[in-house]
């Protein structure tokens, strides 16, 4: 992960040699749009379930 400017940053993951890059991609970008159209309690409520969810 690298910081590219103001809230922004580029991730980079390694990926098994066989992945589809360009359907990861894909599927990446699906959720990340869904996830910028959400209203910003919806997002927070998101976050807190998936804070509740990691320890266990």
């Amino acid at each position: 992960m690298e910081v590219r400017g103001q809230n922004k940053f580029l991730l980079r993951a390694k990926t098994a040699v066989e992945a589809d890059k360009s359907e990861l991609s894909a599927e990446y970008f699906e959720i990340y749009n869904q996830l910028k159209a959400l209203a910003q309690q919806d997002l927070q409520a998101l976050i807190s379930e998936k804070d509740s969810r990691i320890p266990s």
